[in-house]
């Protein structure tokens, strides 16, 4: 088998290649016998018939079909092996030249590992920069702590209104669809439900019903339920108020700490660590961007980019329908058009393959290779199907190369 190998722009390459008559004869009789199985020919049990009679009864062009599916594969392969190049993308066959007698021959089209050139990677120093936790951010912190720890009390004579809370059921319907709520907790003022129900709900006492009906409003943010009725039948099962732990000896108890000032040092030393992680994330970005800009690409694979790209979008979209918004109606928020937007995504995608690109040669150069269990490992722990065990395998390749520049790039400020 003979191949050549010509080299286009973008990581582009186009493989001819041709087959030699004695391999075609084989895959020939290959696909008669595998026919043979498959077929009901008269007079002969399954796998039995002769290759002639094969031919005659399922036709030449069927033989020819058949022997074609194996062979182009196998040719591709063996042509890849030898130009020794290393293709990202499915191939893209075409110009197949195959008549009787003569050799197989065909082109291939594929996107290819770009050649990434280095920089020096190794003489990157980048400062992990922690800063100080202040005394103002462990008040937060202790402040979130008691909020989250807040207990609903019930009062005997009280009734909805602003600052007061409520558990409340509804049923009825919304934008035409009909609901019904388990019992929830709404502290008025806070507009957890949607916008004009809460209102509509004041002066209310444990025990009490009352219908609601009315429009949204045409600009509100959930584009599918903007201008839509509501009517719903809501009771209120008790009325009282939120009530927030004080910062003293029993809520330490509580949460298992001794008291207020160990509470406090456990807010700050869990904050610090946070600061720390925080700053070393950044950190390596830093050095990541470093590497990326230092290297050289010859050219992105514009198969890598567009799926890419296809799955940042797609996600984009997934999201905002969620939220029950579109992307005209997102962007318009932003202040840009969708075409904008798609443009960015676009070049993040393009920025995001970069970076993975260059990573791996670093990998490479470095000899981080990923053993087989860590890949089965990773396949096991997030449920994936064998299938995609090389791009588990990549993410792996990029994640130790990620740590080989934590290693390597990453110095403390106060080292420095």
């Amino acid at each position: 088998m003979k191949a050549t190998l010509e080299k286009l722009e973008n990581s582009r390459a186009v493989l001819g290649v041709e087959v030699g008559t004695a391999q075609v004869e084989g895959a020939l009789e290959q696909a008669c016998r595998r026919l043979a199985l498959r077929a009901d020919i008269p007079g002969f049990r399954k796998g039995r018939a002769p290759r002639p009679v094969v031919e005659r009864y399922v036709g030449r062009e069927a033989v020819w079909r058949e022997a074609l599916e194996d062979l182009l594969g196998e040719a591709y392969s063996e042509a890849v092996r030898q130009t020794g190049i290393e293709p990202v993308a499915e191939p893209d066959f075409h110009d197949v030249q195959a008549c009787d007698g003569q050799p197989v021959t065909f082109r291939v089209a594929v996107d290819v590992r770009p050649q990434v050139v280095l920089g020096d990677y190794r003489a990157l120093r980048i400062p992990v920069e922690v800063p100080e936790v202040t005394a103002e951010q462990v008040e937060r912190y202790l402040e979130a702590l008691r909020e989250r720890h807040a207990r609903f009390v019930a009062e005997e004579d009280g009734e909805t209104r602003p600052g007061a809370c409520a558990w409340i059921t509804y049923t009825g319907t919304i934008a035409g669809q009909e609901v019904a709520s388990p019992p929830v907790l709404v502290q008025f003022g806070r507009e957890q439900l949607l916008p004009g129900i809460e209102e509509r709900l004041l002066g209310l006492r444990a025990g009490e019903e009352r219908e609601v009906a009315f429009t949204l409003p045409d600009d509100l943010e959930r584009a599918e339920l903007a201008g839509q009725e509501v009517r719903l039948h809501v009771r209120v099962h008790s009325v009282g108020r939120r009530e927030v732990p004080e910062l003293g000896a029993e809520f330490a108890a509580y949460l298992g700490v001794p008291g207020p000032e160990e509470l406090r040092a456990l807010a700050e030393n869990t904050l610090r660590q946070a600061a720390s992680r925080e700053a070393e994330a950044q950190a390596v970005a830093r050095a990541v961007e470093a590497v990326v800009a230092q290297a050289e690409v010859s050219g992105l694979p514009a198969s890598l980019v567009e799926r890419r790209f296809r799955t940042l979008w797609n996600g984009w979209v997934r999201d905002l329908t969620q939220a029950g918004l579109t992307p005209e109606a997102q962007a318009a928020r932003q202040g840009t058009t969708v075409e904008a937007v798609e443009q960015r995504f676009r070049e993040r995608a393009a920025q995001e393959i970069k970076a993975e690109l260059v990573l791996e040669e670093i990998a490479r150069r470095e000899g981080l290779h990923v053993a087989e269990h860590e890949v089965r490992e990773r396949l096991d722990k997030a449920g994936l199907p064998a299938a995609a065990e090389p791009a588990v395998r990549r993410a792996l390749t990029v994640e130790k190369a990620v740590d080989f520049l934590r290693e390597v790039a990453l110095v403390s400020s106060a080292s420095q």
